[in-house]
């Protein structure tokens, strides 16, 4: 595995929330990155949020608000799991540190 990118902002936000909000950001996840995004390294209080993307990034292609809100709610996310959502892609966290944050997401993984 590459070695630990340099300490990167997460805005505020713990490292899933950072992941997750880039990824509202962005709409989407291009190949390269894709294998960095494993729904079982993040914790758990963000799992059902990170299996929403993940399935939106599935089978729509996209992970915007509005597909993922819909994937969550089939999902069996409910109001709180929903409002978590909106208040992460409100929060408008830059997508620039993306791919860091994943690897570290990957580290933390393999760390743990």
């Amino acid at each position: 595995m590459d070695p630990l990118p340099p300490l990167l902002s997460t805005f505020g936000l713990d490292l899933d929330a950072a992941i997750l909000g880039a990824l509202l950001q962005q709409g989407s996840l291009n190949a390269r990155l894709r294998p960095f995004f494993h729904v079982e390294l993040f914790t758990s209080q963000y799992r059902l949020l990170a299996r929403a993307v993940a399935a939106s990034l599935d089978t729509a292609g996209v992970c915007d608000l509005t597909a993922v809100l819909e994937v969550l709610t089939r999902l069996g996310g409910g109001t709180e799991a929903c409002g978590r959502l909106r208040q992460i892609a409100e929060e408008v966290p830059s997508t620039l540190h993306l791919e860091g944050h994943l690897r570290l997401l990957a580290y933390r993984g393999t760390a743990g």
